[in-house]
């Protein structure tokens, strides 16, 4: 799955750059990806991405995914012009979203990627519980 991520980002990008880095954030609904080329005279310039690598690295976040520990939030992933990448997960640290999320993610995350209490990052637990204090959701599995 890896490999659509890196396949689906190739055929869409511009030609004539040097490196390619992608981050992917996901809690629950929200997502967001990025993507910055380098050219060959060092500037870095952001670019559109394409649905269909946001797709991939959606399926990919889901395929690795295991009940009681969750899955990763932020993936980075760094191709090469020749096309060699190399990814890299965080599934503990807080995404670096543009805007702020909502508790109603931290439920959609925990519903669909179900956690242990000892495998839920602070941050994630402390949205849980102010969800649960607003409309008595449920919180963490025990």
């Amino acid at each position: 799955m890896s490999d659509d991520v890196v396949r689906s980002f190739l055929e869409a990008s511009p030609p004539g750059w040097v490196t390619a880095e992608l981050e992917y954030l996901r809690l629950g609904k929200t997502a967001e990806l990025r993507a910055n080329l380098t050219c060959p005279d060092g500037e870095v310039l952001r670019v559109a991405t394409p649905r269909a690598t946001s797709a991939a690295f959606r399926a990919l976040r889901g395929a690795v995914a295991r009940p009681g520990e969750g899955t990763w939030f932020t993936a980075g992933c760094r191709i090469d012009g020749d096309g060699r990448a190399s990814f890299r997960f965080d599934d503990d640290g807080e995404p670096a979203f543009a805007s702020e999320v909502s508790v109603d993610d931290a439920l959609e995350e925990m519903a669909a990627h179900p956690r242990d209490a000892a495998r839920t990052a602070p941050r994630l637990a402390a949205r849980l519980a102010a969800a649960r204090e607003r409309d008595g959701a449920p919180g963490l599995q025990s």
